[in-house]
């Protein structure tokens, strides 16, 4: 799973032909500030499931070992509700995905890029 942070430019999914091959340097900022991109591999269709790296979901000390909820809205204000899943030796999305990535023509190779918006009570998470 590759991913990596960004400074905010326009949260976007990109095809399988634009997405890069490579991870570049990470920053961090608080919630509200983060962007990250997630690379989708076989493993999300198979498994229907996302890894996000772990310190971003918990970079605002979420307790582990939780399914939290979560929302995903694109720029023209449509949500999906999926699940946040965590254990010891990962995150990911859950349920929910698997309608998301087919609402979106998601496919092996596409780089989805994500803001967290707000830590709330249900988190949203902008992209």
């Amino acid at each position: 799973m590759d991913f990596e942070f960004k400074e905010k430019s326009s949260p976007s999914i990109e095809s399988s032909d634009e997405a890069s091959s490579h991870s570049e340097a990470s920053t961090h900022k608080p919630f509200g500030h983060s962007c990250f991109t997630c690379n989708i591999t076989p493993c999300c269709f198979t498994y229907g499931y996302l890894r996000i790296p772990k310190h971003v979901a918990f970079a605002n000390n979420h307790i582990t070992n939780k399914k939290y909820d979560l929302l995903l809205r694109d720029e023209e204000q449509r949500s999906w509700n999926v699940k946040l899943h965590s254990c010891q030796t990962q995150t990911y999305i859950g349920g929910g995905w698997r309608e998301f990535s087919a609402d979106y023509c998601l496919k092996e190779g596409d780089c989805i890029m994500f803001e967290i918006v707000t830590d709330g009570e249900t988190p949203i998470w902008k992209f």
